[in-house]
């Protein structure tokens, strides 16, 4: 048995992730804009904190794979939320968010 084989598997196996990182951007524009009872867009959220349109509308469509921690904070401030109430581990295994 080639134990070198076997143990590079086992790591990989070791390491898979166990669910997916999602974001919570949609809930949160969409909370704002009911507290605040008014739209807010993107472009005013981009003008706010700096963010790309494009960008934004990458996170609420869920269509981003990193996370790159200046983005972060930036929504986090300007939602007024800590981390967790932006991103959680989606854990279902089906690909489709859930919570």
């Amino acid at each position: 048995m080639d134990y070198k084989l076997l143990v590079a598997w086992m790591s990989t196996k070791i390491m898979e992730p166990s669910g997916k990182l999602r974001n919570k951007l949609l809930y949160l524009h969409t909370e704002k804009e009911r507290r605040e009872r008014r739209h807010i867009s993107y472009a005013e959220i981009s003008k706010a904190t700096g963010i790309s349109s494009s960008v934004i509308s990458r996170w609420i469509s869920e269509d981003i794979e990193r996370f790159d921690s200046p983005v972060v904070v930036k929504l986090c401030d300007y939602f007024g939320c800590e981390l967790n109430d932006l991103l959680y581990i989606d854990r279902s295994g089906d690909g489709e968010a859930s919570e």
